[in-house]
């Protein structure tokens, strides 16, 4: 078995990021639109993102990881979905 080909890269395609991450490429651009801080250059209308950033970045990601909350979608706005499926149970 051969070694990952964005091993020898010091710039990687979204999709070779999103394999590096074990993400999706979806992901990958959606992080490019929506976080500041992810690492990504744009050259010629094509994002690039430089491995050695792309691994700080990571890094930064989890030691200032913020406790997820739960999605209006979810839980409902006043929880009413949540107690119902308690019900269920």
């Amino acid at each position: 078995m051969s070694e990952p080909v964005w091993k020898d890269l010091e710039w990687l395609t979204p999709r070779e990021a999103a394999a590096w991450l074990r993400v999706s490429p979806k992901l990958v651009y959606r992080l490019a639109e929506t976080d500041r801080t992810f690492p990504v250059v744009n050259v010629g209308g094509l994002l690039r993102i430089r491995r050695e950033r792309l691994e700080r970045w990571l890094e930064r990601q989890h030691r200032t990881r913020k406790p997820l909350r739960a999605s209006p979608d979810a839980v409902g706005k006043t929880g009413e979905r949540a107690d119902s499926m308690k019900a269920l149970r």
